[in-house]
């Protein structure tokens, strides 16, 4: 595959993945393929404490397209910037090694063509989130206080994204945030610097279960980064 020609590139990071990913990728590549539009998969490894890289150098062998970027973090922010600045396409694609959707894709290519940015919704009509209750649940009020604190006008601002590149480029100069808060802030600062996000429906899925004890260990860091998020915006 020449770099030259990709016309999209699909990002997504991963950590402690290495039982799932041969599976994730015997589907997920095929179904890329389908598309017959030249395309990069772009995993980027951060922090795992498993085989994640071992098996994804692996898995380069018989798939050109499949390329493996690598921080020594375990930070899921860092991992998309990293693999931002590494991709080639014109059209940036961000799936969770857990779900991923190449009707996303067709749709969004769609999308697009009158707008900047488009987001997979798990909560508007004609969604199908088959995630747990309590899952669901944080997904609302994390939305939800969005909107009151920050005025984000939508559903949704983590999950399934397509953005043009060139509209990437303006935006990430201005980010300051980390972790899982980071495709938050992509969202919120694409709003304020005017760029048009088009939402659709998604459909959600989990390939294994998620303990309460890491959903909520992961809400310091959500706060801290959420303040440094409300200062740098004032």
């Amino acid at each position: 595959m020449r770099l030259e020609t990709v016309n999209f590139s699909v990002i997504v990071p991963v950590c402690n993945e290495a039982q799932i990913l041969p599976g994730l990728l015997r589907e997920m590549i095929p179904a890329l393929r389908a598309l017959e539009i030249p395309f990069e998969l772009i995993l980027c490894e951060n922090g795992s404490s498993d085989a994640t890289f071992v098996v994804a150098k692996e898995l380069q062998t018989g798939n050109p397209e499949l390329r493996i970027e690598r921080i020594a973090a375990r930070d899921k922010g860092l991992a998309l910037r990293r693999a931002i600045a590494a991709a080639s396409g014109s059209i940036l694609v961000f799936f969770d090694a857990e779900y991923w959707s190449v009707d996303f894709i067709r749709e969004g290519f769609r999308k697009l063509e009158s707008c900047d940015g488009v987001m997979g919704s798990k909560s508007m009509s004609g969604a199908k989130d088959g995630r747990p209750f309590l899952r669901k649940a944080v997904t609302r009020i994390y939305n939800a206080f969005l909107r009151a604190f920050f005025k984000l006008r939508g559903t949704e601002t983590r999950g399934l994204m397509m953005f043009k590149k060139a509209t990437l480029s303006q935006i990430l100069p201005h980010c300051v945030t980390r972790q899982f808060v980071f495709e938050t802030e992509l969202v919120l600062r694409a709003q304020r610097m005017g760029f048009r996000i088009v939402e659709i429906p998604s459909e959600v899925r989990e390939l294994r279960p998620h303990g309460v004890g890491a959903l909520f260990g992961r809400v310091p860091g959500v706060l801290w980064n959420l303040g440094k998020l409300r200062l740098a915006l004032k």
